[in-house]
């Protein structure tokens, strides 16, 4: 909980300097490339959040790896955030800052699992009718997960639509004991 407010705090800070300086749009996308390179290479995180190397060593590594990538605004509050040793909360303070992004364009990001990619028509299909049933645009980031057998799982926020073959099997065996 502590966390969530430190995060709010700072996302609420840099989304007001970046609308001062009309940035909002490429701090989202600065943002959303380190979550992605932070997901996709868990040891540099694990790098970055450690207590034990020295600041200059974290921002040294930091710009290497992002050099030419982020704007200078972007890098400066990412060196403020190793500065104050709050690091280990860019996931979450990027987070915060694309849902302020989002609501102030009507946006949702909805998460989709399959069981298997889609074909063809069918997500732009699903993108459809989620937007017609949220009245808002929606942005899809779609999963596969083969333990959820068939179906859909979709996760919009704090809200669950689960229409998984998974679920719907464990709802049954539930009902026949």
């Amino acid at each position: 909980m502590k966390n969530t407010v430190v995060s709010s705090r700072y996302a609420k800070a840099l989304f007001e300097l970046a609308s001062s300086q009309n940035q909002i749009d490429k701090i989202q996308d600065d943002l959303k490339l380190i979550n992605e390179t932070l997901n996709k290479y868990p040891d540099f995180g694990n790098l970055l959040f450690q207590p034990i190397i020295a600041n200059s060593d974290k921002k040294e590594i930091f710009s290497k790896i992002f050099t030419d990538n982020l704007s200078n605004f972007t890098a400066n509050f990412v060196n403020l955030l190793i500065d104050k040793k709050r690091e280990a909360l860019i996931e979450e303070i990027s987070d915060l800052y694309i849902s302020m992004v989002n609501s102030l364009h009507s946006k949702v990001i909805a998460k989709v699992y399959t069981a298997v990619e889609f074909e063809g028509n069918e997500l732009s299909f699903l993108q459809t009718r989620l937007e017609t049933y949220l009245d808002k645009k929606v942005d899809m980031e779609t999963y596969v997960d083969k333990n959820i057998v068939g179906g859909v799982l979709i996760k919009i926020g704090d809200r669950v639509i689960d229409g998984t073959v998974k679920t719907r099997l464990e709802n049954m065996s539930k009902s026949l004991r």
